[in-house]
């Protein structure tokens, strides 16, 4: 739940409260994240959702710069061809290992990378 604090607005927290709950009594497989950039979010709840919140929080700290946060961007959009097996993708798919380079060189270098790449994959040794 992205701005978890939001919902900390809501009257009677009815949807924290239900969802805390499921999760606790373990009725559902489930797991609620709340993400907010509030360290007090907590104190937002009612006493009745505080209770049933496990208490576990993960703070992360923003990237130092542009280029660090740029690295961790590139690290979620790359795939390659083991995680595509894993989830089940068929690794003889045609065109699959182009599209992998032309992904990776699109995230990595940008459009006009990925405009010349286009040209070469279609007619090798052009450029």
């Amino acid at each position: 739940m992205d701005e978890f604090d939001l919902f900390t607005t809501h009257s009677r927290q009815t949807l924290l409260y239900n969802l805390f709950d499921i999760a606790q009594a373990r009725k559902a497989p489930i797991v609620v994240l709340g993400l907010t950039a509030r360290i007090d979010v907590v104190e937002s709840l009612e006493k009745r959702v505080k209770s049933r919140f496990s208490h576990r929080y993960v703070h992360l700290s923003l990237p130092r710069s542009l280029p660090a946060f740029w690295d961790i961007c590139k690290e979620g959009l790359l795939v390659d061809a083991e995680e595509l097996e894993s989830e089940g993708f068929d690794s003889d798919a045609a065109g699959q290992d182009e599209s992998l380079i032309l992904w990776k060189v699109m995230v990595e270098v940008g459009p006009f990378s990925k405009i010349l790449l286009s040209i070469w994959l279609t007619s090798p040794g052009s450029l």
